[in-house]
C-alpha cells in the first residue's frame, strides 16, 4: 500500500463518522457560499470590471437568476455596485457569517418553524410595504432583514442535512 491510498483510507474512515460528515458538509457549504459571495463583490475587487465584457455578462446573468438587480436597490461603493440588491447581499452575508458561527459553535433550532417565521416575517413585511409604497426603500433596513433571513435559513439547512445523516439507511428509503 502506498502513502496515497493510506491517506485516502484514513480520510474515508473519518468521513464515515457522523460528526465528521457534519463538519464536511459545513465546510463545503461555507466554500460554496464564499465563492458565491466573492462573485457578488467582484466589481468592487476587480479594477475595470466593466471592461471585462464576457465576465460581466456571465456574472450579471448568473446573479439575475436570483435577484431583481434593480439599479436603485443595488449597494453602491466607490462608483461601483454589487451584483445583487441590498436585501440579497444581506441574505448571503447572513448565511456566510452564520455558517462560520455554526462551524465554531454548533447549535440547533428545536422549536419547529416558529423561529423561521419570526426571522422571515420582517423581510416579507418590508418587501410588501416598499412595493405598496407604504414607506420608502431603506438600504440599511433591507440589508438587516435579508441578513436575518439568510442566518435563519442556513441554520435550518444545516439542521436538515444533519438530521438526514442521523436517520438510519433503512428508514431513509422506507425499508
Amino acid at each position: 500500500m502506498n502513502s496515497t491510498s493510506i491517506t485516502y483510507t484514513i480520510v474515508e474512515r473519518r468521513l464515515l463518522q457522523t460528526t465528521n460528515k457534519f463538519t464536511a458538509v459545513k465546510i463545503l457549504l461555507f466554500f460554496l457560499l464564499l465563492i458565491w459571495f466573492l462573485g457578488i463583490t467582484f466589481p468592487l475587487v476587480s479594477p475595470n470590471f466593466s471592461g471585462k465584457l464576457v465576465i460581466t455578462q456571465i456574472l450579471n446573468y448568473a446573479y439575475s437568476l436570483v435577484c431583481n438587480q434593480t439599479n436603485s436597490d443595488l449597494l453602491h461603493v466607490n462608483n461601483n455596485h454589487l451584483l445583487v440588491c441590498t436585501r440579497c447581499t444581506g441574505l448571503y452575508f447572513g448565511a456566510l457569517i452564520f455558517i462560520i458561527l455554526l462551524m465554531v459553535k454548533p447549535f440547533k433550532v428545536n422549536r419547529g418553524l416558529k423561529p423561521f417565521f419570526f426571522f422571515s416575517t420582517p423581510l416579507i413585511v418590508d418587501a410588501i410595504a416598499i412595493r405598496l409604497g407604504i414607506y420608502n426603500y431603506s438600504a440599511a433596513f433591507t440589508f438587516v432583514t435579508g441578513f436575518m433571513f439568510g442566518a435563519i435559513t442556513i441554520i435550518y439547512i444545516i439542521n436538515t442535512i444533519e438530521n438526514s445523516f442521523l436517520i438510519p439507511e433503512n428508514k431513509k428509503y422506507g425499508l
